[in-house]
């Protein structure tokens, strides 16, 4: 995939302003850290961050075994 197919692909996620902001983020954070970043790449980042920071926020509840325990107590053996 080239660069300006991952570029248009964050284009239509953003309006042209936000864009614009997110490239000037980038570029701080380029001169910054001394280190280049796509913007694909920093996008990622950013999501990878943010699911690595909510990780324990967001109990997964399984119905399978719910229904197993309830199966389970329910039954008589």
């Amino acid at each position: 995939m080239s660069k300006e197919n991952r570029d248009e692909k964050i284009q239509v996620l953003l309006s042209s302003s936000d864009y614009q902001s997110l490239k000037n983020s980038i570029i701080k954070h380029a001169m910054e850290s001394g280190q280049l970043m796509t913007t694909s790449g920093y996008v990622r980042e950013i999501i990878l961050n943010h699911i690595r920071g909510t990780e324990g926020d967001v109990e997964q509840k399984s119905f399978a075994n719910d229904k197993v325990k309830e199966i389970i107590r329910t039954t008589k053996f």
